[in-house]
């Protein structure tokens, strides 16, 4: 269940208290505070305007001056104007955003450059994002619409395929080749439970039928992260999906899938034993599923179970179990009578006579063996530690590591001697084959390469070929370009077939075209992931993802239909998106938390965002993209309101480093470094018998002008700690503390929402709602999950919405008795008491929230669902 990631948190980096420089002050007498006076432990002081920036912008890496902010102006470079080659800029400024009016006004510079707003007409359509009032529309500059009343409930789903990994795992989301044009993608929904789509392969990608599986998805902590849920193709119409998740989950086993008339039909779970090992790779031929995984045991210390296949009766069943000194991967040869374990060497083991693998009926020597004595198995390349095998008629394919995982290379050897055909290797250093696939006489690698400024690598994929005189790459294709916080820096397999290539993490498929040696991506209306979301107008979401947009019509509440978009964005997408969702907005951050243990984190020196606009009628348009200045040991928290970008880092032993960025700055740069507007170091002094502090979570208002950070102090060792919130007021070009307190009942954050004099704190199985009071923060409202006889291990993992009324959260549970079963639910509550209103089961993670006309609309990684209010 992974509640080993929330030790994580303890250790964050220092926060900041606050000291005697001019920059703070001691704590009011009516403020929080003991009156023991500065410098007890109690001592929380109270800052006056702290910090300011108007001057140099400086100029960029490449000679282009940045932009920055000097009072109401921005000096803006980055779109080509001249730089004087020292510190200022030439070109005249530019005015600055005015702030966001609301829905139905329009904030413009008059010709003195001062903000003036008018009104939209009366009658102008709008959106109040209150899905309990009907009929949205503008009156006097208001967005009104008549209340409505209704029960809370679900209403109709529509589903992605080829999503990008999630459960918190770079790997999730197998697919498999079923026949010459047919894949197979399963998308990783609960712990549990998976979601299949057959896809018929042509000129695009088009989805022929949708099945739930009873496999869910697991991977492998190692010195290598290794998958245990797998997908392998039996037959043409055919196929296995493996849970092969180990004897710490009863539920584990193999569900069979028969192909009828273009759908998928289980034809059951054949349990695998108790005490099976975690599946780290399979392998299958027509009659035959392998499974292999470490079993422990110092005579066999891995272990090969063998599923014989009943084509007419469409049954698997156990035959038997086979020890064997190391099995990393597992590949079968193209006659089906050697099976081939990757481990510390590769061992060729004859299965001609009989499936299980050293069985006495298995009396001859493969073929490839060199010649020797008659033995019905040999080993190949003695000593490599090899990590992943692929065969085909001609050629082994196989990668080498270290005894701690790091990448080597890809070696091919013939699959009729052995003999070493090639070796393959990275031309450059800090680079290295992540993935292969074997494709008649080519081979598919994703290669990775680092580059040491950065923390993220550029991965493309490759091809070459194994018949020349060289192996020199014929084709190339950038996959992701040195970004972004999901790269795998582990071993990944992934599926080939003819000239189709199906690439993990992401699940891109490319074509390589033999004539012109070109790789070209193919995709699908409703293929990528749906994560963040937004209203596009009346009756229609936006979502965007890793390299994917589309836009889903919800005209039909009970039928959404994705009716735009694919796979189609550019390799260089980043993470963080922004979104401009209506005309004259202001860009807002639409990337929430990947969960409660990995905050929004700035993850590279160079962090990237996207900006797109997401307007009625289209599907998403970019409109710029830029990159941040950083550190890269995810220590600097990221958060966002207001049209602003805000950036938190600890500092020395008792400092912030307070940045803010100004999103519509960024609209129009091409890769190019977005400078701060405000850049101020806040400083302060721990409590003193708590020398320990680290930096939980911070939240941004939605007007930008308030921050609110969560931050803990411990004693030496972590015997004990206390919970210090810090309210702060952002101006134009200086920061105020105005409100400090110790907070009762709150034993971490990880996640934190601002809206008016109200803040919502999230931690691993709690909320609380916490409201400023002059310079007092108190803690009015706590809730804690609770685990009983139905429910276990129930836990909080994104804060979804928060307005001073609402509080919209995702939320994770496991139900009881066992089999127990993985459950998503999207929690929302009276911001009073935090009492849950409504609460609404979904079939994966929900990672973001619109609200479109009278409903609810969730995005989830490969699922867009609508739901109605409840409105009282």
């Amino acid at each position: 269940m992974q509640v080993w990631k929330f030790a994580l948190g303890i250790l964050a980096a220092l926060a900041f208290g606050c000291g005697d420089n001019g920059r703070a002050s001691p704590a009011s007498p009516d403020g929080p505070g003991s009156p023991d006076g500065p410098g007890s432990d109690d001592d929380l002081c109270l800052g006056r305007p702290t910090g300011s920036v108007c001057g140099d912008s400086g100029s960029g890496l490449d000679g282009a001056c940045q932009p920055s902010r000097c009072g109401d102006h921005v000096v803006d470079s980055a779109r080509g104007e001249d730089c004087d080659g020292t510190s200022e800029c030439t070109a005249a400024c530019r005015l600055s955003p005015c702030d966001d009016p609301g829905p139905c006004m329009v904030a413009e510079r008059n010709a003195d450059g001062v903000c003036v707003s008018r009104k939209l007409d009366d009658g102008t359509r709008c959106e109040d994002r209150d899905a309990c009032t009907a009929a949205d529309h503008c009156e006097a500059g208001v967005c009104v619409g008549a209340a409505v009343q209704g029960d809370a409930g679900l209403r109709g789903e529509v589903t992605s395929f080829g999503a990008a990994p999630e459960l918190d795992s770079w790997m999730a989301g197998p697919a498999t080749f079923v026949g010459p044009d047919r894949l197979v993608f399963l998308e990783s929904t609960t712990f549990t439970q998976s979601r299949l789509s057959l896809v018929r392969v042509d000129r695009t990608l088009t989805r022929l039928a949708t099945a739930v599986s009873q496999a869910g998805y697991h991977y492998n902590i190692g010195w290598i992260y290794r998958p245990t849920t797998h997908v392998i193709a039996l037959t043409d119409t055919a196929f296995a999906v493996i849970d092969g998740a180990g004897p710490e989950w009863p539920s584990s086993g193999i569900e069979l899938f028969e192909i009828v008339d273009d759908a998928l039909v289980s034809r059951g779970v054949t349990q695998m034993p108790g005490d099976s090992a975690p599946a780290f790779a399979v392998a299958a031929r027509k009659d035959t599923l392998w499974v292999c995984g470490p079993r422990g045991t110092i005579a066999a210390p891995f272990e090969i179970q063998t599923y014989t296949f009943d084509e007419t009766a469409q049954r698997l069943t156990l035959a038997g179990r086979a020890g064997v000194r190391g099995c990393n991967g597992l590949a079968i040869s193209r006659d089906g009578e050697t099976l081939f374990v990757a481990g510390n060497g590769v061992l060729a083991m004859d299965v001609s006579s009989n499936p299980i693998p050293g069985h006495a009926d298995n009396a001859r020597r493969p073929t490839i063996c060199p010649p020797g004595p008659s033995d019905p198995s040999c080993q190949l390349w003695p000593g490599l530690q090899i990590n992943q095998i692929e065969v085909n008629q001609d050629y082994i394919a196989v990668t080498t590591t270290d005894n701690v995982g790091d990448l080597g290379e890809v070696r091919i050897a013939s699959a009729h001697d052995a003999s070493t055909v090639r070796v393959i290797d990275s031309a450059t250093p800090y680079a290295g084959p992540l993935g292969i696939a074997l494709a008649g006489h080519r081979i598919f690698i994703e290669w990775w390469q680092w580059d040491q400024t950065l923390t993220w690598p550029t991965l493309e994929v490759a091809v070459h070929p194994l018949d020349a005189t060289t192996t020199e790459s014929i084709a190339r294709m950038p996959i992701r370009e040195a970004c972004c916080g999901r790269e795998s820096f582990t071993l990944l397999s992934f599926a080939a077939r003819g000239d189709l290539a199906v690439l993990q993490p992401w699940r891109r498929v490319v074509r390589f075209d033999e004539q012109a040696h070109q790789l070209t991506p193919v995709t699908g209306t409703a293929h990528g992931s749906l994560g963040a979301i937004a209203a596009a107008g009346p009756g229609a979401v936006s979502t965007l993802g890793p390299y994917a947009s589309h836009r889903v019509d919800l005209a039909d509440p009970d039928h959404p239909e994705i009716v735009a978009g694919g796979m189609t964005l550019s390799a260089k997408t980043a993470d963080f998106q922004l979104v401009r969702d209506r005309p004259g907005g202001r860009p807002r951050l639409v990337t929430s938390s990947t969960s409660m243990f990995f905050p929004l984190a700035q993850r590279s020196a160079r962090e990237r965002f996207s900006l797109y606009d997401a307007l009625p009628g289209a599907e998403p348009t970019s409109i710029g993209s830029f990159w941040i200045q950083g550190d890269h040991d995810q220590k600097t928290l990221l958060g966002a309101g207001g049209g602003q970008l805000f950036q938190l880092r600890p500092t020395g032993d008792v400092d912030l480093h307070l940045r803010r960025f100004e999103t519509s700055g960024g609209i129009g740069l091409v890769e190019q470094e977005l400078a701060p507007d405000l850049d101020v170091a806040l400083t302060g002094q721990p409590l003193p018998q708590y020398p320990i502090r680290a930096l939980e979570a911070f939240g941004v208002a939605s007007s930008g002008k308030e921050i609110v950070i969560i931050e803990r102090f411990y004693m030496t060792g972590f015997a004990q700690g206390v919970t210090v919130a810090t309210w702060l007021s952002i101006g134009a070009t200086e920061v105020t503390t105005i409100a400090r307190a110790k907070l009762a009942d709150v034993p971490a954050a990880g996640q934190v929402a601002v809206a008016g004099d109200q803040a919502l704190v999230m931690w691993f199985d709690g909320v609380a709602r916490l409201r400023r009071n002059g310079v007092s923060i108190e803690v009015e409202a706590v809730r804690n999950l609770q685990a009983d006889a139905q429910v276990e291990n129930p836990f909080f993992t994104r804060i979804l919405d928060f307005d001073g009324k609402r509080a919209v959260a995702t939320t994770h549970h496991w139900t009881l008795p066992a089999p127990e079963h993985s459950h998503w639910l999207v929690e929302v509550m009276n911001a009073t008491d935090l009492s849950v209103l409504a609460s609404y089961e979904t079939s994966e993670e929900v990672q973001g929230l619109a609200v479109a006309g009278t409903e609810l609309v969730f995005g989830m990684n490969s699922a867009v669902r609508v739901a109605d209010p409840r409105c009282p």
